[in-house]
Parts: C-alpha cells; structure tokens; sequence
C-alpha cells in the first residue's frame, strides 16, 4: 500500500518530482546508449516514425540491456501494471480510459477493475468515431483480427470505428450491467472547457459495474480544417474537461488517466500540466496516470509471452520524453533549474 501521507501536495510538487525522475532516467538510458559521447538526448535518440516500431535504432547487447532497463524506469517496456493505489489515488476517483486499439481499453480497464484497493466512482472510456477500424482484407496490422479475438467474437462482428468497439468492449466488461443508455444535459468544447445545459451526445452513459460504478462512453470529437489536418481534445484538455465536470458536480475526487506504461512519460507531463494549469488558476485537481504493463496486455491479446517493444520504439519514446522533460523544465520556470 502507498502512504498517501508522502505524496506532493501541490501542483508544483508533483510536477518538479515528476521532472527529475524523468530526467535522471534519460541520462541512464543516454549513458547505456553512448557512454564515450557527450551530444543532446535529441540527437542520441531519433525523433520516432509514423509507426513508432518502425524507427531504425540499434545497440550491442549489453548495451541494450542497460538502456532497456533505464527506460523501464520511465515506464517504457515495463512489465507490471501501475494501479490507482500506487500512484497515490484517493478511493472514488474518476478513470478515464484512453481509446485506441481494443486489446489496449482492455487491458486499461482491467488496470483499473483489478485494483482491490482503490475503486473509481466513474469510469469514462474516451474513444474516435473518426478513426476507421480496417477492413481485414487491407489491415496489415491485423486490428480487427486481434478485436475478435480480444473481445470472442466474429470478425465480421467487429463495428468500423474506433468509437464502436469501445461500446463493444464496455458490454463486455466483466461485472457490467447495462442501463437504458441516458445522455447526459452537458458536453464540452476542443479547448477543453465543459459545456452545461446542452445535449452534445458527447457523452453517453452506458451501465454499471456491479450495480455500483457508472461507464460513460466519451466521443472525441474532431474539427477540420483545409487540407485534411484536424484539431482533437488532447489528453490535457480531456483531464480539463473531466476537472470541468467534477466542479460542476462540487466534487474534489481525484481523476486518474489510464494509458499503456509505453505512453507514460507523455502521459504524465500532459497530467502534470494539467494540475499545474488548474492550480494556477485558483483550482486543485489531484491527477495521476495509471499504466498496465506487458503482462497484462499479453494476457488481453491471449498472448503466451509478453513481447518486449521494438528498440526503435523505445528510442522514438526516449526522444519524445527528452522533449517532455524540456517543456516541464519551461512550464516549471527557473526553479526548476
């Protein structure tokens, strides 16, 4: 169990001690990348492809060992989950499930169900009726092989959106029962801002689990522009919109963010400057990330082994969490020097 009694108390705290740990793990993994060379994390490790797996990076063995074991430090390829409990979460926090493929929102969710310590008050699962899932015929990544697979079903039951699945998946949360689904009278905007008296249907309540605990399926919404680009509700400004609707509510719950341990260095700048964003305007929002590591998504995909990342995805997230490391240094300002 975590004594709640040691964790930061503000915004800042958090903030300057999720900066040094972050950064103390990228010099390891730096250090085991090139020890005889004194150039930038930028440019020891490669700015990461459309297909994170995909950038070319390579080490000897033992070298490899070594940064791998430093970026497991930062949550990057590491094996076990990081509960609710464990990052210092308050019983009756609020979850948000970060969307993508199925096999991840279900390991998030088995993340966050698991805990037998501290249980959520709410769960919302935030997912993109704009993100196609691909006909199996083209899909080289097998997506919707694996969401049959994942979730006991037909392919040809697989829905076509990203949105879809995820109502897919929280009927198939175990321990779910389902309501009339009820729209609920607000929504929010892409500046993160939460819009009361209006029925957006941006947020649809689903079911209970156990009777007890309400799922909401969240849509994340796009807004176009010429040629294609598109503005989202980033992670941040979700947290905002879930701080948002817990000051409507006059509640002071914690919220936790649930992603892959891969994503948690960004996830935890993005939760960091939420708070310190909310703190300097006067608020206080206790936000954490919650992670599931590889045993659990092996065990979702019904995998044997769990397959360690890609080198190269490693040093694609190392470059992207050097930048991280870079931004909370300027949000935080000269004390963080």
């Amino acid at each position: 169990m975590v004594n709640h009694e040691r964790l930061p108390s503000t915004a800042e705290q958090k903030a300057g001690e999720t900066l040094d740990r972050m950064a103390h793990a990228l010099a390891e993994a730096a250090a085991a990348a090139e020890p005889d060379e004194r150039r930038s994390l930028l440019e020891i490790f490669p700015e990461p492809g459309e297909r994170r797996a995909d950038t070319e990076f390579n080490l000897p063995p033992e070298q490899e060992e070594k940064f791998r074991e430093a970026m497991a430090k930062l949550g990057i390829g590491r094996e076990t989950n990081l509960t609710a409990t464990e990052v210092g979460l308050r019983d009756d926090y609020v979850a948000i499930i970060e969307g993508g493929q199925a096999h991840k929102m279900v390991a998030e969710l088995d993340t966050v169900l698991s805990d037998k310590f501290t249980k959520p008050s709410a769960i919302f699962v935030a997912a993109s009726p704009e993100r196609a899932i691909p006909a199996a015929e083209v899909d080289k990544a097998k997506e919707r092989e694996t969401t049959a697979r994942v979730l006991g079903i037909d392919v040809d039951d697989v829905m076509h959106t990203e949105y879809d699945v995820a109502q897919q998946i929280i009927y198939k949360t175990p321990g779910l029962y389902p309501d009339r689904v009820l729209i609920p009278n607000f929504g929010y905007n892409l500046d993160g801002q939460l819009l009361t008296g209006e029925t957006t249907g941006q947020f649809k309540r689903i079911g209970r689990i156990d009777h007890v605990i309400p799922v909401y399926l969240l849509r994340v919404d796009r807004e176009y522009s010429e040629g294609g680009k598109y503005r989202t509700l980033g992670v941040k400004s979700l947290i905002r919109v879930i701080d948002g609707l817990l000051n409507h509510e006059g509640r002071d719950a914690d919220i936790g963010f649930v992603t892959s341990a891969t994503y948690q260095p960004s996830r935890e700048t993005d939760a960091t400057s939420a708070m310190l964003e909310i703190e300097r305007q006067g608020g206080s929002r206790n936000v954490g990330v919650i992670t599931y590591g590889t045993h659990t998504l092996a065990e979702v995909k019904k995998e044997t082994y769990p397959a360690p990342p890609a080198l190269g995805q490693l040093a694609g997230e190392a470059h992207k969490a050097a930048k991280q490391v870079e931004f909370l240094r300027d949000l935080l300002g000269p004390e963080a020097e």
